[in-house]
């Protein structure tokens, strides 16, 4: 493993400096993260290199790339040791608010003009296929307003997508199920396996009321009935003022029961290092103690590296990908045009 600093046309190789290096990454975030830890000095007193905000962080392991990120935080103690924090270059679709308005554009063509205006450096791009007529955002940052085109184009054809980042420059590329999968099992390259069911949040029963709060004219109730007779009845209630409709009311109960009336799991591994290995790929987990066996996604990853050459990784699993979306309108303009005298 190999980290290399450029600032200010010059380039600084940490050989010998660096004590580790952590490289992570959410499905639900638009950047991967890296935290560099190292020594910055030799003698206790005087800093080797003038690590700043704005610097670029490099990380080579076996001859490749797999960071490359802009530096956002540094930290330094009395002794000199220094820590580093920098994300990819997606990063700034969070950092950039703008509102936006296009005509008859794809999600995939909305990116990319996105990317252009704001300088974020694009590889490649999947055509994400459906075009909307008309697009417009008001005081969103451009994270929110490509995932928000992306989740209104699965909606309408049914095909998803996810960015990623390689060697600095943005990339939208399009989830397709793989059949060859990478196995992580025990006896093999498993370290530690953790299988977590909990029913803390789950509901079995959702009672809304609609109308006035102090009179509702409506009330709906609807219930689980397998769910109550195996865990009992754990009710949700809300009052919405805006609907006055039994039928909507119910429907919205039935939704949110669909949504509440299930037990949380969580799957959590660790194993030797692959750096194939990232948010949204899919895996293969066998472990005959905690029961975890088959396929699984890759929802939160963090890949360690230490000056030893040890190389570990702690993955976040689930057996859904679940990728970020946004719900909201996306052809309506909120100024309606004033009517004349």
């Amino acid at each position: 493993m190999r980290v290399i600093y450029f600032h200010n046309g010059k380039i600084y190789t940490l050989d010998g400096l660096v004590k580790s290096v952590n490289i992570s990454g959410d499905i639900a975030k638009e950047a991967r993260t890296c935290n560099v830890s190292l020594n910055n000095t030799q003698d206790g007193r005087k800093k080797l290199y003038p690590f700043e905000n704005g610097g670029e962080i490099r990380v080579l392991y076996e001859k490749s790339e797999v960071f490359r990120g802009i530096v956002f935080q540094t930290d330094i103690n009395e002794k000199g040791e220094q820590s580093l924090t920098a994300y990819d270059s997606n990063v700034y679709l969070s950092k950039n608010s703008d509102t936006v308005k296009f005509t008859n554009k794809k999600a995939s063509q909305i990116l990319s003009e996105l990317c252009s205006k704001y300088g974020i450096k694009t590889g490649k791009i999947a055509d994400t296929g459906y075009v909307f007529k008309r697009f417009i955002q008001r005081g969103k940052t451009l994270y929110d307003i490509v995932v928000l085109a992306l989740t209104e184009t699965r909606k309408k054809n049914g095909r998803r997508f996810m960015l990623r980042n390689t060697e600095g420059a943005l990339e939208l590329i399009e989830v397709l199920t793989k059949d060859t999968r990478i196995v992580i099992e025990s006896g093999r390259n498993l370290t530690n396996a953790t299988f977590s069911e909990s029913i803390e949040d789950r509901r079995t029963q959702v009672k809304l009321t609609g109308g006035d709060e102090k009179k509702p004219a409506v009330t709906a109730v609807v219930k689980s009935d397998a769910g109550i007779a195996k865990y009992g009845i754990m009710q949700h209630y809300e009052h919405n003022g805006e609907v006055k409709d039994a039928n909507k009311l119910n429907q919205l109960a039935t939704q949110l029961l669909a949504e509440l009336n299930k037990t949380q799991q969580d799957f959590d591994v660790s194993a030797l290092g692959d750096i194939r290995i990232k948010s949204g790929e899919s895996i293969v987990v066998r472990d005959s103690v905690t029961g975890l066996s088959g396929a699984f996604f890759v929802s939160n990853d963090s890949h360690k590296f230490e000056a030893n050459n040890v190389y570990t990784m702690s993955l976040k699993l689930s057996r859904t990908l679940d990728l970020a979306e946004i719900d909201g309108e996306v052809d309506e303009d909120a100024e309606k045009p004033k009517r004349g005298r």
